[in-house]
């Protein structure tokens, strides 16, 4: 076996690890994503977005605007709206923009180079905000949205007033550890090519949940998304990291708050897909918005 198809092996191993703890977890997130029902339906909208694409996002609430960004095949739907995060949110008196990330939900582009050059996701992320009526309050991230978040603060795409980051840690986003994101494009590969399996199957369960294609999915892999410490000491702003308290998938939260002049590290319980799911999650952040926002 080669280095390459040896590294390949581990980090499927690894992400077969981290998605076997979470069985009861995945099949709840698809549950809930499909049959929660929101006491108000969001309105989707679209916008331009780098390089000509016609994003979408979901739009509810009224008050000051929080924009949202989801997790890897994950959308705006499943991961917000479809979870008690959305209603929390709305409850303390926000404007929800929750975008379906570039690849994602009712945001499909091809997997192609031209559809995603470096840093992308960070510039869609910004034309987003300078097409809504008023800068948000505030700038959420979970996992794969957490990355976008960071990144958007690091290229200058926008000046979040707060920042709150879930389900993300230090090895994923600082130190560049490449075994989770090698590991998730090559489950990802073998889902679009129609291959069977325990974990095949669990993707798909989260692909249908949130109405995205794997190989569209998978374009957001093609490019590692990482930050330096430099770029972390330079984010003044209040920051939130607010993971799971058995969520160690992207690294440890705790030590990423400490790059951070500003951050404070909190936990709810759960790991890293149950804890997004959870009242405990939704109302801690929401309470943490008010506080920081007003």
């Amino acid at each position: 076996m080669t280095g390459y198809r040896k590294s390949a092996h581990r980090s499927m191993r690894r992400v077969r690890g981290i998605l076997r703890r979470s069985v009861v977890s995945a099949l709840a997130f698809s549950l809930l994503a499909a049959c929660s029902p929101a006491r108000e339906d969001p309105v989707r909208h679209s916008y331009t977005a780098s390089g000509g694409a016609e994003l979408s996002y979901l739009a509810s609430g009224d008050g000051p605007t929080v924009v949202l960004f989801h997790g890897l095949t994950s959308s705006a739907q499943s991961n917000y709206f479809g979870t008690p995060i959305a209603d929390a949110l709305r409850d303390a008196g926000f404007r929800v923009i929750a975008t379906d990330l570039r690849g994602h939900g009712s945001s499909a582009v091809a997997n192609t180079a031209e559809n995603w050059p470096v840093d992308v996701l960070a510039q869609d992320a910004a034309l987003l905000i300078a097409s809504l009526e008023e800068p948000p309050v505030a700038v959420v991230g979970y996992s794969l949205g957490a990355l976008v978040s960071l990144r958007l603060q690091a290229t200058g795409g926008f000046d979040a007033p707060a920042l709150a980051l879930g389900g993300m840690g230090d090895m994923t986003a600082v130190i560049g550890d490449r075994r989770r994101h090698d590991g998730l494009d090559a489950l990802l590969k073998s889902v679009a090519a129609d291959e069977r399996g325990e974990l095949q199957d669990r993707v798909r369960l989260m692909l249908a949940a949130s109405g995205s294609r794997a190989d569209s999915v998978r374009g957001s892999l093609r490019h590692r998304m990482t930050v330096s410490k430099a770029d972390l000491a330079a984010m003044d702003m209040p920051v939130l990291v607010l993971n799971g308290e058995d969520d160690f998938d992207n690294g440890d939260g705790s030590v990423l708050a400490t790059m951070m002049p500003n951050a404070h590290f909190q936990t709810v319980p759960g790991d890293h897909l149950s804890a997004p799911q959870s009242r405990a999650y939704a109302d801690t952040l929401a309470d943490w918005l008010v506080y920081t926002t007003r």
